[in-house]
């Protein structure tokens, strides 16, 4: 249902949290104005308004309000997880506001170990907890579990349609049965993938930039991110994130190639860099460089002929989730920037380690970058198969 105002929809912050958990679900509200007309008010909230709230392993993140002036009445409230959540679930003035806009709000959403605020709240007392549905509250599993939340909460609220065209967007294959839980084995005993080894003090860091601008899609980079991040603990490599951004002037990727300052640095950087990774139309600021002509690139599906057209020097490939050429990756929509995350950490540190990694995500990854669902004439969307040896698809019963 469309309401006559706009839907207000809270997102906590706090030290360490993992930016992923809250823009899964997030990437499905912000898509509510264009495609229902539902208008939304994004609020970020913490113990104080500002910051820095530093999250696991990317540059700082700000909190809009703070406890004492943010709202109290919530439509949709949303708790994601992340290391941070065990000093926050023992801090009472998180749990005294937690409780307060939970009990008020109209619908609460955590992801992974966002829970154990809710539940320290004692307010999933009593509660039954892929995801889990029980009145208003919604608890998922792991990271990436968090996004097929967001779709069921689309779904249930306005319609399995809009959800599904939401979904074909940002070019994600949504799990949609809750009880098709492909990880279920981490909690039947079997071991759970942990660290490698600690960072080798002499070996240099492996740097990584992300390149943001005004109405950056913040889901293009933190899918990737996701799998970057996990380069220092698990591969036992030094790794530093870094954010860069130049005021462009306007908003969006129009804004940046035509902004020369911009594109010089752009264009400097990436003849440097040992590998150049973009994301959906992260690829057309690419092209306008010409560091893309005579090579294969590919972008998102919904803009792809007009920016095939405006650089018809590179050779594009519109079925394809991901494309390698050289050090030049690209990848389609949004959400095949986790495969392409995936398959670089593949290349690079071997598929067993990435196997690991996307065990710990909880993600079901495309592995063949030309198996692309959403590519005109292709194949109807279904679910990838578990990329894990460990038994799958446990069906479980929910009480």
């Amino acid at each position: 249902m469309v309401l006559d105002r706009a839907l207000v929809i809270g997102i906590l912050l706090f030290q360490n949290v993992t930016t992923i958990d809250y823009m899964g679900p997030a990437s499905y509200l912000e898509y509510l104005e264009p495609m229902v007309g539902q208008k939304t008010e994004f609020y970020t909230i913490s113990e104080k308004s500002g910051g820095p709230i530093q999250p696991g392993h990317l540059s700082a993140v700000f909190a809009l309000v703070g406890f004492e002036d943010a709202p109290r009445k919530w439509d949709v409230w949303i708790i994601p997880g992340g290391l941070g959540t065990a000093p926050a679930s023992k801090n009472q003035k998180y749990l005294d506001y937690t409780r307060a806009a939970a009990e008020s709000a109209t619908d609460v959403l955590t992801v992974c170990t966002g829970s154990r605020i809710l539940a320290n709240a004692g307010l999933l007392d009593g509660k039954k907890a892929r995801w889990v549905v029980d009145g208003k509250y919604w608890t998922s599993s792991g990271v990436m579990a968090g996004i097929d939340l967001g779709h069921a909460y689309i779904s249930e609220k306005y319609g399995k349609d809009v959800a599904e065209k939401m979904s074909k967007t940002m070019e994600y294959v949504p799990n949609t049965d809750p009880s098709d839980d492909p990880f279920y084995y981490v909690t039947q005993g079997s071991p759970v993938p942990q660290t490698m080894k600690s960072p080798d003090p002499n070996d240099g860091p492996f740097r990584v930039g992300i390149l943001i601008y005004e109405n950056t899609s913040t889901m293009d980079y933190s899918g990737l991110v996701n799998f970057l991040e996990l380069i220092k603990s698990m591969v036992g490599k030094k790794s530093e994130l870094y954010t860069i951004a130049e005021k462009a002037g306007g908003l969006g990727v129009d804004s940046v190639v035509e902004n020369e300052k911009f594109m010089s640095y752009i264009r400097q950087t990436a003849e440097k860099a040992t590998d150049v990774l973009t994301v959906a139309t992260g690829s057309r600021i690419l092209g306008a460089t010409g560091l893309l002509d005579g090579k294969k690139a590919t972008t998102m599906k919904m803009e792809f002929g007009d920016i095939a057209a405006e650089y018809p020097d590179v050779n594009w490939v519109q079925q394809a989730r991901w494309v390698v050429d050289g050090k030049w990756w690209t990848s389609s929509g949004s959400a095949s920037c986790m495969d392409m995350g995936r398959a670089y950490i593949s290349a690079k540190y071997g598929e067993e380690m990435a196997k690991r990694m996307s065990e710990l995500g909880e993600y079901v990854a495309h592995t063949d970058p030309n198996d692309d669902p959403f590519a005109p004439g292709a194949k109807p969307v279904t679910s990838p198969a578990p990329s894990s040896s460990r038994p799958s698809k446990c069906k479980l019963k929910l009480v």
